[in-house]
């Protein structure tokens, strides 16, 4: 989770500075940074619960009840 958080940092640099550069608004500034922040909260997410939101058990647990339902 380290390097992850470490890769968006130097994304979200990288990006500050290129707003900086180019004198952008602040509002575009804040948009970039929410962004950023939202996207590292969901990849960091998603590396947690890695095992436990799978498309597998989604569909099982969806198709299971009516499958024992319908050969029951």
């Amino acid at each position: 989770m380290i390097p992850i958080a470490a890769i968006f940092g130097l994304v979200v640099y990288f990006e500050w500075l290129y707003l900086q550069r180019n004198n952008r608004k602040r509002r575009t500034k804040w948009l970039v940074i929410a962004v950023a922040c939202f996207l590292t909260l969901c990849i960091e997410v998603i590396y947690l619960f890695d095992e436990k939101l799978s498309l597998g058990i989604l569909i099982d647990s969806i198709f299971s009840p009516i499958q024992k339902l319908l050969f029951a």
